[in-house]
């Protein structure tokens, strides 16, 4: 086998850990960001079941497809396929510009506060099956983790292009039918079945003045 044949499928177990971490992320995301959100959904994300432990389990997948990606001793972490491309490692015929190289490898050094945080987190309390399941109290910010993602889907896209030539574009990330969208439709769709329902009972219990209880709702929004 090749090592450019080697490096293409050591870049795809990569890309298919990242397509687990974003779309987990951006279940969590979407699940945490409230902004814009009725008061009903705002309740319905906070104190449903459901949706509270539909947050820490994809939070759990997140940390642990993550790590694989950012820790040094796993088999397809990031920093060592960028060491094994080095001018004097396994992928040197490769020939990967060594200034890019070295770029990514000081965005590294620059993060290992958090990776060092996203380790800690998934040795005590995601690994261990006496965890509390639903404590999951960390340091880690979903913007820090948007970075790194974002870091992965820069080094997937950048891969592809410069030694395989193909225009591997971020919309090629899109996944259909993902839990993401999945969960924004049943979100979207609850919300309209409780709006339709307040309106049925405004009018059950206002009679003719309902319409102009109903208007004030709508300016409110």
């Amino acid at each position: 086998m090749s090592k450019k044949t080697e490096l293409k499928k050591e870049i795809e177990k990569i890309k298919d850990l990242y397509f687990y971490c974003n779309e987990s992320f951006l279940v969590i995301k979407e699940l945490n960001f409230k902004n814009g959100d009725t008061d009903y959904l705002i309740d319905l994300k906070s104190r449903n079941t459901f949706f509270t432990l539909t947050n820490v389990y994809y939070f759990r997948i997140l940390v642990i497809k993550l790590s694989k990606l950012f820790l040094d001793d796993e088999r397809y972490s990031i920093k060592k396929l960028l060491t094994k491309c080095r001018i004097s490692g396994y992928f040197k015929s490769i020939k990967l510009d060594q200034d890019y190289i070295s770029n990514q490898l000081d965005f590294l050094s620059s993060k290992q506060e958090i990776i060092k945080e996203l380790k800690k987190l998934r040795d005590k309390k995601i690994a261990h099956s006496d965890s509390n399941y639903l404590s999951l109290e960390n340091n880690l910010t979903l913007d820090e983790i948007e970075e790194l993602l974002n870091f992965v889907r820069d080094f997937i896209i950048y891969i592809y292009l410069e030694i395989f030539k193909i225009d591997f574009c971020e919309n090629k990330f899109a996944v259909e039918n993902s839990p993401s969208c999945g969960l924004k439709y049943i979100l979207r769709n609850l919300d309209a079945i409780n709006n339709i329902r307040v309106k049925d009972n405004i009018k059950k219990i206002w009679g003719d003045k309902s319409s102009n209880i109903i208007n004030g709702l709508k300016s409110s929004d």
